[in-house]
Formats: structure tokens, sequence, C-alpha cells
């Protein structure tokens, strides 16, 4: 009799173990589905964020522009594909290709402006704490030739890129590298083929979170004359953790 009774409590104990894991999405534990949320900070966050935008690709942005602007003819699908890579390197470039047909033209198109893209792209790497991508929008927004002229949004891009920078120091697969400026002229500095951003004279311009292995540097000053002084292109190997400095003398 006891036998048939132990028999009967375990059949009990299985088929109730057997009701728990099987328990459907609605029956867990409020906190235990809040647990099994992702958590933010993905890709996925980055996205949804940055949201949606209508596409560029069949927006004849060329034709705005008038004759001469036929360079501008794929512009609004390249647009298309970095938004939809989250790329804020090649939006700020694309903005720059706008900001130089905007003040050869005198004239903006209807589907999408310099200003946005350069917006666009200081979201997308301020949402993934790129402080790389920030440094080199800062520069972009405070240039009157190459970005929009902003100086009060260059000192507050640049704030993030240092914030940034502080949460992210250099590191196993990083480093920072110095521009020196020991002359009295303001220099344009480049990384990699990207600017920068300009160093005042006898000033110095740090860039964060540059990826190791062998990366070139390249500075120019240009003059009021039309003719100009470079530096470089020097070649560097720049190892995890270095913090590089490279003196740009007369």
């Amino acid at each position: 009799m006891y036998r048939h009774l132990r028999g009967l409590l375990v059949l009990f104990a299985v088929a109730a173990m057997a009701c728990t894991l099987c328990a459907p999405a609605w029956a867990q534990d409020p906190e235990d589905a809040k647990k099994a949320e992702k958590q933010p900070g993905g890709e996925e966050d980055v996205q949804a964020q940055a949201g949606e935008k209508p596409a560029l690709r069949y927006v004849n942005i060329a034709a705005e522009f008038g004759e001469g602007y036929e360079y501008l003819a794929d512009i609004g699908a390249r647009i298309d594909d970095a938004r939809q890579k989250l790329d804020a390197k090649a939006l700020t470039s694309l903005a720059v290709t706008l900001f130089e047909a905007e003040r050869a033209s005198e004239k903006q198109s209807s589907a999408v402006t310099g200003v946005m893209l350069l917006t666009e792209a200081t979201d997308i790497a301020k949402l993934a704490q790129d402080a790389n991508a920030l440094g080199h929008l800062a520069a972009i927004w405070g240039d009157h030739t190459l970005g929009a002229g902003d100086r009060a949004k260059q000192e507050e891009v640049r704030a993030l890129a240092e914030e940034a920078a502080g949460k992210t120091k250099r590191g196993p697969n990083t480093g920072d590298i110095v521009f020196d400026n020991w002359t009295n002229w303001w220099i344009k500095c480049y990384v990699d083929g990207w600017y920068r951003g300009y160093v005042a004279p006898w000033g110095e311009l740090t860039v964060y979170n540059v990826g190791v292995g062998p990366t070139s540097l390249y500075a120019r000053a240009d003059f009021t004359d039309g003719s100009w002084k470079y530096w470089g292109t020097q070649w560097i190997q720049l190892n995890p953790y270095m913090y590089y400095t490279w003196r740009l003398w007369p």
C-alpha cells in the first residue's frame, strides 16, 4: 500500500514540474519577463532612436542644383545606404559634398541639406558613443569651408566627443594622436585620410581612440595668397594604449 502511495506522489511531482516548464509566456512572472527583455545599447536601439527617413534614391537632387552638378546624380542612393548602415562617417562625407554644392550654387535641395545630414551623423555618433566620429563631426560643424561654420555647435559636439572619449579610454585596440603645432599658422589635420579639424597656432589637437596598426598622418596650412604648406604623409605604427605626438615645425 505504501509503495502505491509513494508511486502516486512521484507521479504528481513529475506532472507539476511539467506544467511549470510548459507554462505559456502569459503565465510567467512579470519580473522574469522584464529580466528577459533585451538590454539597451545595441544596434537595434540606435536604429530605433535614429528613426526612419524617406528614401532619396529616386529624388533628382542634381537637377535641383542645375547644370554642372551631375556628380550629385547618385548622392540620394548613397545617403540611403549610409542611413541604412548607420554610418556616421559616410553621412558626414556626404554632408561635406552637399555643403560644397550649396555654397557654389547658392541653392539647396528641397529633400536634404548638408546641415540635415550633419545632424543625423551627429545623432548616430552620439547614440553609439563614438568619440572618434564625434571629434571629426565637431571639426566639420565649425569649418566655414568644408562644413556648417557653426562654432557654437562645434563646441557642443566637441564636448560630446570628450565625454565619449572619457567613457572609452584608449585600450588594447586604440591609441590617441596629438597634432602639436609649433607654428603661427592654423593647420588642418588628417588621420587615415579623414579630416579631424584645425589646430590653432602654438596649440594642440588630440584625436582620440584611433584604431591600432599602420596609420597615416597629414597636415596642411592654407594661406590667403593661394599657396600652402603641408606635412606628411607620415606613416606611423600606432600601438595599443599609445599616446603619439606629431610635432609640426615651420
